[in-house]
């Protein structure tokens, strides 16, 4: 059996999943930052901004199993470029809120 030549695409994948994690935590962080303004603008105390806090973490929670059914049922490639295309359309969706 004639051995294949390894490609770069394995670090182009890796470059992808940086950007991607950089971009989920940055989100995160986000919204911590602008947890006191929060706060002020809409009038909420500390144990509401603690469930807003906290409804990141849940949503994970949510999505584990369901997402590792999908990765065992359609293979991680169309798994994952589901998820952020779904990501994708929530985040603009989000844009058109007021």
């Amino acid at each position: 059996m004639q051995a294949t030549k390894p490609t770069h695409v394995r670090y182009l994948i890796l470059l992808m999943l940086f950007l991607v994690t950089t971009i989920n935590y940055a989100d995160r962080a986000t919204i911590a930052i602008a947890g006191s303004s929060l706060q002020k603008d809409l009038g909420i105390d500390a144990v509401t901004l603690g469930y807003i806090f906290s409804a990141f973490g849940w949503a994970y929670v949510a999505g584990q199993i369901p997402g590792g059914w999908l990765l065992d049922r359609f293979g991680s490639k169309k798994s994952v470029c589901a998820q952020h295309l779904h990501l994708v359309a929530v985040h603009r969706a989000a844009g058109l809120c007021r």
